[in-house]
């Protein structure tokens, strides 16, 4: 009756969690599950943009082709923004405040477009480039990798 039990509990160190992130990313899986001793944990890849699927039938017809108010968009004189690092996006500072950009907006190099956290950090992601925002590509809220555009901007 005196006696009592202590239950070990394994954890994951930062490196061991890197290390599945890259497992993850390197060899294209989707999903990950890995076990630690008592620690499970499982790890989803998304990169918070819609991925399209191929049409079945590739033919194209004029009542097709033409998608009225649409027109294609050239990016010749557009670079992206890209995330400076791996986690989650988001567009405000915080839930219900106004988004740091919009479509039709300038930025110049200094300018706050956006937020990455990863591991409880807020890293501010900044334009790096002079132009006007023509296209945001990722949803707030969504998992962001290293490299990933997120912004479309028409240089100036």
């Amino acid at each position: 009756m005196g006696q009592s039990l202590e239950k070990r509990v394994t954890m994951y160190t930062v490196e061991e969690l890197q290390a599945l992130m890259k497992t993850l990313n390197e060899q294209g899986l989707e999903h990950l599950k890995a076990k630690n001793g008592d620690m499970e944990i499982e790890l989803f890849k998304s990169t918070g943009v819609a991925k399209k699927t191929p049409a079945e039938n590739t033919e194209t017809t004029d009542e097709t082709s033409d998608i009225e108010g649409e027109e294609p968009r050239e990016f010749t004189d557009q670079q992206s923004i890209k995330s400076p690092i791996v986690g989650t996006f988001y567009r405000a500072s915080e839930p219900e405040a106004a988004p740091f950009i919009k479509e039709g907006d300038p930025v110049h190099e200094e300018t706050v477009v956006g937020i990455v956290e990863a591991m409880k950090l807020f890293n501010e992601v900044s334009a790096d480039v002079e132009g006007e925002i023509v296209d945001i590509l990722v949803e707030d809220g969504a998992f962001v990798e290293h490299g990933e555009p997120l912004f479309i901007v028409k240089e100036v």
